[in-house]
């Protein structure tokens, strides 16, 4: 009976690991979108953006699903480390935001390509990632 009720436990405990790793891809997976969004804003001179709700970190999929973390995960390391940089993402996709909506379309492309957003965006990514391996590799 113990030693079922063990591997019962250790199922549940993979199959949440894998639920996690699998909000975590398409989470990247979303906000890869933004690139794309932001970048075709600017080229088409979009410039009714929503800036407050982009700079915010809480009004995504994602943000919503790091903020209703049990405390358990997310006072680790890794969610905090992931949360930081997720708000940090929005700053930046924000700030390019503004610059589309001000007029600033080459300094926008710019910034896509070289400024804040692209570095903050692939630490993001990194995080996440290792955050996700390291979720898949405690719970085998």
């Amino acid at each position: 009976m113990i030693d079922t009720q063990a591997a019962r436990a250790r199922h549940k405990t993979r199959h949440k690991a894998r639920d996690m790793a699998q909000d975590l891809t398409k989470a990247l997976n979303d906000h890869c979108l933004w690139k794309r969004e932001l970048r075709a804003a600017a080229v088409y001179q979009k410039r009714d953006l929503p800036i407050s709700r982009i700079c915010r970190d809480d009004c995504c999929a994602f943000g919503r699903w790091l903020h209703q973390l049990p405390p358990s995960i997310r006072h680790s390391a890794e969610a905090q480390t992931v949360e930081h940089l997720h708000a940090q993402f929005h700053r930046a996709a924000g700030a390019v935001a503004e610059m589309i909506v001000d007029g600033h379309y080459d300094q926008a492309l710019s910034s896509l390509a070289t400024g804040g957003y692209p570095q903050v965006s692939a630490a993001l990514t990194r995080e996440v990632v290792q955050w996700k391996m390291k979720m898949l590799v405690a719970a085998s």
